[in-house]
């Protein structure tokens, strides 16, 4: 493991205790990486919620900022997601727009029999699959 990884999985450890990193891609930079993980994420009726906390700590560990581009509130094979992209990739605003390809990918994975057989990490209550792109094209 390198350093550059190393210090992403102390800060995703400080983010959320509960998160276990499952595949790093693209690390350049603590300021240029992709990364997915799986975390524990409760309180079933309010799952837009849940996403919205995680983003907040992350937010504040990276100083950075988000905004909902998607949400699938009942889908064929999750329970929830939700979709966040930089702020700076705004077409509303167009003055503001940097085209930046950073975003946050956040699923809960629907707790079934077939993806608890298939899922070691769905058994032990690892129901969020996040994936960040934190590949900024703009100074934050």
């Amino acid at each position: 493991m390198s350093t550059l990884e190393e210090g992403l999985r102390i800060l995703f450890t400080e983010l959320d205790q509960h998160s276990k990193i499952i595949k790093y891609e693209n690390v350049i930079s603590d300021d240029n990486f992709s990364v997915s993980l799986r975390t524990k994420l409760s309180n079933e009726s309010t799952w837009s919620k849940a996403c919205d906390r995680w983003v907040e700590r992350f937010t504040v560990q990276t100083n950075s900022k988000w905004v909902v581009k998607y949400t699938f509130p009942k889908t064929l094979r999750m329970a929830y997601r939700k979709v966040y992209i930089c702020k700076e990739n705004s077409v509303a605003s167009r003055n503001r727009n940097k085209s930046c390809k950073a975003k946050i990918d956040i699923r809960i994975k629907k707790v079934t029999e077939s993806a608890l057989k298939k899922d070691s990490l769905l058994r032990t209550g690892y129901n969020g699959d996040i994936k960040v792109v934190f590949s900024h094209s703009h100074s934050r």
